[in-house]
Protein backbone atom coordinates (compact mmCIF):
# COMPACT_ATOMS: atom_id res chain seq x y z
CA UNK A 1 0.00 0.00 0.00
CA UNK A 2 1.69 3.68 -0.95
CA UNK A 3 1.74 6.55 1.58
CA UNK A 4 2.25 10.00 0.70
CA UNK A 5 4.63 12.16 2.40
CA UNK A 6 3.83 16.50 2.39
CA UNK A 7 6.85 18.50 1.93
CA UNK A 8 6.53 22.41 2.27
CA UNK A 9 9.18 24.63 0.74
CA UNK A 10 9.63 28.13 1.98
CA UNK A 11 7.88 31.01 0.10
CA UNK A 12 10.39 33.55 0.84
CA UNK A 13 13.79 32.94 -0.66
CA UNK A 14 15.70 34.17 2.08
CA UNK A 15 13.65 31.83 4.89
CA UNK A 16 15.91 28.57 5.86
CA UNK A 17 14.21 25.30 7.04
CA UNK A 18 17.54 24.35 8.77
CA UNK A 19 20.13 25.44 11.72
CA UNK A 20 23.43 27.45 10.13
CA UNK A 21 25.99 26.93 12.48
CA UNK A 22 28.88 30.39 11.90
CA UNK A 23 32.14 29.70 13.53
CA UNK A 24 34.08 32.94 14.64
CA UNK A 25 37.85 34.06 14.26
CA UNK A 26 37.85 33.77 18.00
CA UNK A 27 36.74 30.16 18.11
CA UNK A 28 33.25 30.71 18.99
CA UNK A 29 30.46 29.26 17.10
CA UNK A 30 27.28 31.05 16.61
CA UNK A 31 24.19 29.12 16.19
CA UNK A 32 20.95 30.86 14.05
CA UNK A 33 17.97 29.04 14.46
CA UNK A 34 15.46 27.62 11.90
CA UNK A 35 13.74 30.60 10.17
CA UNK A 36 10.89 29.30 7.59
CA UNK A 37 8.69 31.87 7.40
CA UNK A 38 5.21 31.08 7.22
CA UNK A 39 4.07 30.70 3.74
CA UNK A 40 4.79 27.91 1.98
CA UNK A 41 4.46 26.16 -1.25
CA UNK A 42 4.02 22.06 -1.01
CA UNK A 43 4.03 18.91 -2.74
CA UNK A 44 3.01 15.50 -2.00
CA UNK A 45 5.68 12.50 -2.75
CA UNK A 46 4.43 8.78 -3.05
CA UNK A 47 6.27 6.00 -0.96
CA UNK A 48 6.03 2.14 -0.60
CA UNK A 49 9.00 1.18 1.46
CA UNK A 50 11.80 2.28 3.74
CA UNK A 51 13.89 2.48 0.90
CA UNK A 52 11.72 5.19 -0.78
CA UNK A 53 12.25 7.34 2.17
CA UNK A 54 15.80 6.89 1.96
CA UNK A 55 15.72 8.09 -0.83
CA UNK A 56 13.90 10.59 -0.47
CA UNK A 57 16.14 11.97 2.49
CA UNK A 58 18.97 12.01 0.79
CA UNK A 59 17.81 14.40 -1.61
CA UNK A 60 15.95 16.77 0.75
CA UNK A 61 19.22 17.06 3.26
CA UNK A 62 20.59 18.89 -0.04
CA UNK A 63 16.80 21.41 0.10
CA UNK A 64 17.66 23.95 2.74
CA UNK A 65 14.06 25.86 2.50
CA UNK A 66 12.16 21.78 2.15
CA UNK A 67 10.83 20.25 5.28
CA UNK A 68 8.17 17.81 5.95
CA UNK A 69 5.20 17.32 7.57
CA UNK A 70 2.53 14.80 8.97
CA UNK A 71 -0.53 16.71 7.62
CA UNK A 72 -2.24 15.91 3.97
CA UNK A 73 -3.43 19.34 2.14
CA UNK A 74 -6.66 20.16 2.05
CA UNK A 75 -8.54 19.97 -1.74
CA UNK A 76 -8.78 23.37 -3.29
CA UNK A 77 -6.14 24.80 -1.23
CA UNK A 78 -3.81 27.78 -2.92
CA UNK A 79 -0.59 27.15 -3.98
CA UNK A 80 1.02 29.45 -1.10
CA UNK A 81 -0.06 29.50 2.30
CA UNK A 82 0.18 29.13 5.36
CA UNK A 83 1.22 26.06 8.19
CA UNK A 84 -2.33 25.75 9.28
CA UNK A 85 -3.95 22.80 10.40
CA UNK A 86 -6.90 24.34 12.57
CA UNK A 87 -9.66 27.11 11.91
CA UNK A 88 -10.92 29.28 9.29
CA UNK A 89 -6.99 29.52 7.44
CA UNK A 90 -6.75 25.94 7.77
CA UNK A 91 -4.86 23.86 4.69
CA UNK A 92 -3.94 20.45 6.20
CA UNK A 93 -5.77 17.72 7.59
CA UNK A 94 -4.48 14.67 10.19
CA UNK A 95 -4.69 11.51 8.23
CA UNK A 96 -2.98 8.00 9.43
CA UNK A 97 0.26 7.35 8.00
CA UNK A 98 2.28 4.43 7.27
CA UNK A 99 5.46 6.24 8.13
CA UNK A 100 7.05 7.61 10.89
CA UNK A 101 9.40 9.92 12.57
CA UNK A 102 10.50 9.32 15.84
CA UNK A 103 13.06 12.48 17.18
CA UNK A 104 15.31 11.34 20.11
CA UNK A 105 17.53 13.55 21.89
CA UNK A 106 20.43 13.39 24.97
CA UNK A 107 21.32 9.53 24.59
CA UNK A 108 24.33 9.09 25.95
CA UNK A 109 26.07 5.96 24.69
CA UNK A 110 28.96 4.08 26.06
CA UNK A 111 32.34 6.21 26.42
CA UNK A 112 34.85 5.45 23.96
CA UNK A 113 32.71 5.84 20.74
CA UNK A 114 32.71 8.39 18.25
CA UNK A 115 29.75 8.85 16.11
CA UNK A 116 31.68 9.03 13.20
CA UNK A 117 33.66 5.83 13.29
CA UNK A 118 31.32 4.02 15.67
CA UNK A 119 27.99 4.82 14.06
CA UNK A 120 26.60 1.79 13.46
CA UNK A 121 27.07 0.57 17.12
CA UNK A 122 25.89 4.05 18.70
CA UNK A 123 22.56 3.48 16.63
CA UNK A 124 22.24 0.30 17.70
CA UNK A 125 22.15 1.02 20.99
CA UNK A 126 19.85 4.11 20.76
CA UNK A 127 17.56 1.25 18.35
CA UNK A 128 17.63 -1.08 21.44
CA UNK A 129 15.80 1.57 23.43
CA UNK A 130 13.07 2.46 21.30
CA UNK A 131 9.52 0.73 21.87
CA UNK A 132 9.18 -2.55 20.43
CA UNK A 133 7.70 -2.00 17.09
CA UNK A 134 10.97 -0.31 15.66
CA UNK A 135 13.45 -2.69 17.23
CA UNK A 136 13.38 -5.94 14.27
CA UNK A 137 12.12 -2.86 11.96
CA UNK A 138 14.74 -1.40 9.02
CA UNK A 139 14.65 1.95 9.21
CA UNK A 140 16.73 4.90 8.29
CA UNK A 141 18.25 7.27 10.53
CA UNK A 142 19.75 10.85 10.08
CA UNK A 143 21.59 12.53 12.68
CA UNK A 144 20.65 15.72 14.14
CA UNK A 145 21.84 19.48 13.39
CA UNK A 146 23.26 19.90 16.40
CA UNK A 147 25.59 16.76 16.38
CA UNK A 148 28.58 17.11 17.44
CA UNK A 149 28.59 20.99 17.59
CA UNK A 150 29.43 22.99 20.15
CA UNK A 151 29.44 26.61 21.36
CA UNK A 152 33.83 27.04 20.96
CA UNK A 153 35.90 25.15 18.14
CA UNK A 154 37.73 23.44 21.30
CA UNK A 155 35.08 22.23 23.07
CA UNK A 156 35.22 18.38 23.42
CA UNK A 157 32.82 16.09 21.94
CA UNK A 158 30.32 14.74 23.88
CA UNK A 159 29.09 10.99 24.10
CA UNK A 160 25.63 12.32 23.57
CA UNK A 161 23.34 11.64 20.61
CA UNK A 162 20.65 13.49 18.75
CA UNK A 163 19.10 11.80 15.77
CA UNK A 164 16.09 11.62 13.83
CA UNK A 165 14.28 7.67 13.46
CA UNK A 166 12.52 6.72 10.33
CA UNK A 167 10.04 3.52 9.93
CA UNK A 168 7.25 2.29 7.67
CA UNK A 169 4.52 0.56 9.84
CA UNK A 170 2.10 -2.30 8.03
CA UNK A 171 -0.87 -0.21 8.58
CA UNK A 172 -2.08 3.81 8.94
CA UNK A 173 -1.43 5.15 11.97
CA UNK A 174 -2.82 8.11 13.61
CA UNK A 175 -1.27 10.76 15.44
CA UNK A 176 -2.84 10.26 18.62
CA UNK A 177 -2.34 6.53 18.62
CA UNK A 178 1.41 7.89 18.01
CA UNK A 179 0.98 9.49 21.26
CA UNK A 180 -0.71 7.04 23.46
CA UNK A 181 2.02 4.45 22.45
CA UNK A 182 5.13 6.43 23.06
CA UNK A 183 4.46 8.60 26.13
CA UNK A 184 6.78 7.47 28.96
CA UNK A 185 9.31 5.27 26.77
CA UNK A 186 12.66 4.95 27.82
CA UNK A 187 13.86 6.68 24.86
CA UNK A 188 13.35 10.56 25.06
CA UNK A 189 10.75 10.78 21.91
CA UNK A 190 9.81 14.64 20.91
CA UNK A 191 5.70 13.76 21.04
CA UNK A 192 5.31 17.08 19.25
CA UNK A 193 5.64 15.95 16.13
CA UNK A 194 2.41 14.25 16.11
CA UNK A 195 0.79 17.44 15.20
CA UNK A 196 -0.19 17.47 11.54
CA UNK A 197 1.31 20.43 10.38
CA UNK A 198 4.56 20.26 13.04
CA UNK A 199 7.89 20.74 11.30
CA UNK A 200 10.06 17.94 10.65
CA UNK A 201 13.41 19.46 9.80
CA UNK A 202 15.38 17.25 6.77
CA UNK A 203 18.00 19.28 5.55
CA UNK A 204 21.65 19.81 6.56
CA UNK A 205 22.39 22.64 8.69
CA UNK A 206 24.61 25.28 7.17
CA UNK A 207 28.05 25.72 8.38
CA UNK A 208 30.14 28.57 7.66
CA UNK A 209 33.37 29.25 8.81
CA UNK A 210 33.80 25.83 9.45
CA UNK A 211 33.62 22.15 8.64
CA UNK A 212 30.84 19.80 9.22
CA UNK A 213 32.03 17.76 12.24
CA UNK A 214 29.61 14.58 11.13
CA UNK A 215 31.17 12.94 7.84
CA UNK A 216 27.39 10.74 6.77
CA UNK A 217 24.56 12.20 8.32
CA UNK A 218 22.02 9.48 6.70
CA UNK A 219 22.47 5.84 7.03
CA UNK A 220 19.85 2.38 7.25
CA UNK A 221 19.49 1.07 11.01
Amino acid sequence: MTDTITILKCNYHKCRATKTFIQKEDGVIEKVKFSAGKEFTHEERDISSISDIEMLLRELQHEPQKLVIRGKPKEGIKEVGVRVCNGPLARFVSVPRKWVMLDVDDFDFAAGLNINNDTAQIIAQMKSLLPEIFRKSKGVYKLSSSQNVGGHRDDPITNSLRCHFWFMTDVPIRDDQWKSLLKGQRAKIDLSLFNPVQAHYTANPIFIGMDDPISERIGQC
